[in-house]
């Protein structure tokens, strides 16, 4: 499956084996914004609708042709789903986390947060959530604890992964700084500016071997995530990145 944006205020879902559209949408009421994010079961699609000043969180059950979830205040990017497909959490402008069963029903469950979320990112067990702020700072929630730390009182954040095994977190900046954190303490695996502009894109192989990361300079790089050491680069506007299971494409 892929998700795309054809015109302004469209989204569709197509087969890229066979090449044809699954599912359209022409009446989301604004800008669709990057990047779309499919839930683990492939039947939901989180989008960002609106501009640069004002953004709305949708969530589309794109089977059903039915919208589960449509007007919370966030950026496009405050969005994720459980990994297991229990539900999916977003973050608005209001200071709060809302997290929703799988159905979107009601309000969600209510956290509220020292600022605004930009970027949130459940671990691959869906224990944690990793929480990047306007303000600057990026906090680790846990959900099963209902504790939170933070990792880092770093600003400019613009992309953040988790590690498949949880330990670690990826983080790409405004600067075009590539940093893995420590989940527990939050110490500096490495930390390379190699990129020319904002890091929009990072992403984690599933064997933890790769780290990927995309930038506004035009510039996609391949590193290994044990060392730091860059492997390879390619030209190329990167509004999303992903691994393959087996790691073999980008």
């Amino acid at each position: 499956l892929c998700a795309l944006i054809p015109g302004e205020g469209v989204i569709e879902v197509r087969d890229t084996v066979d090449n044809y559209t699954l599912a359209t949408r022409t009446d989301v009421g604004g800008n669709v914004g990057g990047p779309l994010r499919f839930g683990p079961e492939g039947k939901l699609l989180a989008a960002g609708i609106g501009n640069h000043v004002h953004w709305e969180l949708m969530v589309w059950d794109w089977k059903g042709n039915q919208i589960l979830k449509k007007g919370l205040r966030g950026v496009n990017r405050s969005s994720d789903f459980h990994p297991e497909g229990e539900g999916f959490v977003i973050g608005t402008s209001e200071n709060t986390i809302r997290f929703f069963d799988r159905d979107g029903v009601g309000e969600g469950t209510l956290l509220e947060v020292s600022g605004q979320p930009l970027i949130v990112r459940y671990s691959a067990d869906g224990n944690y959530l990793a929480v990047s702020f306007a303000e600057g700072g990026i906090v680790i929630i846990d959900i099963v604890a209902k504790t939170r730390a933070v990792l880092s009182e770093r600003d400019g954040t613009t992309s953040l992964a988790w590690a498949p095994h949880g330990r670690s977190i990826v983080v790409g900046g405004a600067d075009g700084s590539v940093t893995v954190l420590d989940r527990s303490s939050g110490k500096i695996a490495f930390d390379v500016e190699v990129h020319t502009d904002a890091v929009d894109q990072v992403a984690w192989s599933y064997d933890g071997q790769f780290i990927a990361s995309g930038s506004e300079d035009g510039v996609v790089r391949l590193w290994d995530s044990r060392h730091g050491e860059s492997l390879c680069k390619f030209s190329g506007w990167a509004h999303n990145l992903a691994f393959s299971r087996d790691g073999r494409s980008l």
